[in-house]
């Protein structure tokens, strides 16, 4: 069996099937931002680490999902504060 890097963006139907779950579970993670993922035309991929680390520390039964939430926000008054020095 091939090893899969786990940093690798992959089709959500491919994660789907890795993590033996429906894909449109995971469309809505990504859609609700959830999940991250990133969308290429009208394709959306996501990173298997990023669905484990989301299947087993995340609330993937519609509950927020406050760590990404929380360091996106990090992310964005750490660019507020370099754009305005």
């Amino acid at each position: 069996m091939d090893k899969i890097d786990p940093h690798a963006p992959m089709g959500l139907a491919d994660a789907a099937r890795m993590f033996n779950k429906n894909r449109r579970t995971l469309t809505a993670a990504v859609q609700r931002g959830v999940l991250p993922g990133t969308k290429i035309g009208n394709m959306w991929t996501v990173k298997p680490a990023d669905v484990a680390y989301w299947l087993n520390f995340g609330n993937h039964t519609g509950g927020p999902k406050l760590h990404y939430k929380i360091k996106a926000k990090q992310e964005r008054e750490q660019a507020q504060e370099a754009a305005s020095e």
